[in-house]
């Protein structure tokens, strides 16, 4: 599995991203499935992303409360919905998000698995928001484990690697 992330300000553009259509994938359904934690719309990803928002306005002095993030499995691997949903929860449970936020959103217009996050970083009770620092190691050493774990297709990471992988060749 891969993972890219970002950072972002706006809850609504990284929702409408998540939900429109590509226009070269017509043919396929874009939206596959979502599910919500910690929010009240978990069936409506636009209010879900208004929901954010409100919360987001809570810390004045975060900028670009939006973590978006998208998770990937190999064209050969077929994960189920409830492994997807699994490997995405480890991810924010290692990120300590868990009690945050957030969207998961499965797409299904590649030839590949993948699945989209749209989480706040600012926490919904106390209104602090998650610092994340260097997080690319945390997340590759998550997705490892669960590639070992479920039987997916390993895909050694640059920042971490399982016992017996080496790290990709940068030169390629």
């Amino acid at each position: 599995m891969i993972c890219a992330s970002r950072l972002a300000n706006s809850f609504q553009a990284v929702a409408r991203y998540l939900e429109s259509p590509k226009s070269h994938r017509e043919d396929r359904v874009r939206v596959a499935w979502m599910e919500g934690r910690n929010v009240i719309f978990d069936e409506n990803i636009q209010a879900a992303a208004r929901e954010m928002n409100l919360v987001a306005t809570g810390n004045s002095r975060v900028r670009r409360p939006v973590l978006h993030m998208s998770i990937s499995w190999a064209p050969e691997d077929d994960p189920s919905r409830s492994q997807m949903a699994e490997v995405s929860d480890q991810v924010l449970a290692k990120l300590c998000l868990q009690e945050h936020q957030t969207m998961l959103v499965a797409h299904g217009d590649e030839h590949y698995a993948h699945l989209h996050t749209l989480t706040n970083r600012v926490h919904p009770v106390t209104r602090r928001v998650c610092t994340l620092g260097l997080y690319y190691r945390r997340v590759q050493e998550t997705l490892r484990k669960a590639e070992r774990a479920m039987n997916f297709r390993e895909t050694p990471g640059h920042y971490y690697q399982l016992p017996g992988q080496s790290p990709p060749d940068r030169r390629v």
